[in-house]
């Protein structure tokens, strides 16, 4: 069934995160990448697939929608589905020299695409730099370009690229997400930032539009890779 609200679409993308990552597991318990054992190298555990291997393989598969303005809700969820089992693109040396999308730009998929490619040359350059052997990388690190990154599997960058765009996490949903101790900064109703309890923040119910463009599916990307 097609996610009608954001709490629903949360929990679809969790789902298929989780699935993805268990059967990824099972089918590639000694994945390598183009380069070097990437499994190991960027910790991912019992051979799950590299993100770097993920967002290469959702690059492919996007490519068939390159001509449409907007994605459908089940066109956008069988993109990040697909890209556990669907076979990833070759990296390209011609990458390191793209630049970064202007955020002034307008969105289309040229710009979406773009998005992704800079976030597959920054994981390929942390992976030969060793930064992806850092113990402690889920607590923040930065690209050898100055780009933060929190996330580094497929799972978690899901996860997060969900609860950061979408919203729709509620306490109890077991996604392994958790209020976040002390204090947030949240928004009164008058539209003020304020300091308040996680726990008395309300996670409002959203529609979920029937059509999703370029420009929310970049803001996902971007979540997955920023947001904790």
């Amino acid at each position: 069934m097609t996610p009608r609200t954001n709490h629903e679409l949360y929990l679809a993308i969790c789902e298929i995160a989780r699935s993805g990552r268990d059967a990824s597991r099972q089918a590639h318990p000694s994945q390598q990448a183009t380069h070097g054992l990437h499994g190991e190298a960027s910790g991912n555990p019992d051979g799950e697939r590299s993100l770097e291997n993920y967002l290469l393989a959702i690059l492919g598969q996007s490519r068939a929608f390159a001509d449409k303005p907007t994605l459908t809700v089940d066109e956008f969820l069988g993109l990040l589905s697909g890209a556990f089992s669907a076979e990833p693109l070759p990296f390209q040396t011609k990458w390191r020299e793209f630049e970064e999308p202007d955020e002034a730009r307008s969105f289309d998929f040229k710009t979406w695409e773009s998005l992704v490619i800079a976030q597959i040359v920054d994981l390929r350059e942390m992976d030969e730099n060793g930064d992806l052997r850092n113990e402690y990388r889920y607590g923040g690190i930065d690209s050898p370009r100055g780009n933060r990154w929190y996330n580094f599997d497929p799972a978690s960058y899901l996860e997060c690229a969900a609860a950061g765009s979408v919203g729709g996490w509620e306490p109890g949903d077991d996604t392994g997400r958790s209020f976040v101790p002390g204090p947030c900064l949240a928004m009164d109703p008058f539209g003020n930032h304020v300091l308040a309890n996680p726990e008395d923040v309300e996670s409002p119910q959203l529609e979920v539009p029937a059509d999703i463009p370029w420009a929310f599916f970049a803001d996902f990307m971007e979540c997955g890779q920023q947001y904790e």
